[in-house]
């Protein structure tokens, strides 16, 4: 969608994307993208990537140390753009959906593998649900920034492995990212 035409969201998105995630576990991630449009607000974000994060394994007796684990996650979210019409009827710019969205991230984070391999039996499969508040601004035709923040649960499927902590935690997410959309 470019300035003047109908503001409904784009039909289908796909790109890249890294993720920087402020003061959360998580560091920073890579992920490849698809948004399809479920109405003419309304659409659903998946992400299939590798995250950063800092673990504490079990092994590790000082508390303020940290190793760096790379984990596969998967996201489900659905977008609902708010601000379309308005950023329209303003001359603004709502190419790629860039306008303002209220979502409900769904991630799951498996402990299928991880590296390094060794912190695998420390970690576990892990669920959140986190209800945000988003914009999406075009930097260029196929670029963006993405900013969004939220206050959701996060819960870790903690099994059979001596595995020490909490099963479930709530979470604030504050996230910048920058897109590219081919």
């Amino acid at each position: 969608m470019c300035f003047g035409q109908d503001s409904g969201v784009e039909k289908s998105i796909n790109g890249v994307q890294i993720r920087g995630y402020l003061g959360q576990r998580e560091l920073f991630g890579f992920s490849a993208f698809n948004e399809s449009r479920l109405s003419r607000s309304l659409t659903l974000r998946v992400e299939i990537g590798i995250d950063a994060r800092r673990f504490k394994p079990d092994s590790i007796i000082n508390v303020d140390e940290f190793d760096l684990l790379f984990t596969p996650s998967v996201l489900f979210e659905p977008r609902w753009y708010f601000s379309l019409n308005q950023r329209n009827a303003k001359g603004k710019s709502t190419t790629g959906n860039s306008g303002s969205f209220l979502s409900l991230r769904t991630y799951y984070r498996p402990s299928v593998f991880s590296l390094p391999a060794s912190d695998l039996k420390s970690y576990v499969d892990q669920a959140s649900l986190i209800p945000s508040l988003g914009l999406k601004r075009s930097i260029t035709k196929n670029l963006y920034f993405e900013s969004d923040i939220g206050f959701g649960y996060r819960y870790r499927f903690v099994d059979d492995r001596e595995v020490s902590g909490y099963n479930g935690e709530a979470i604030l997410i504050v996230n910048v990212s920058f897109t590219y959309s081919f």
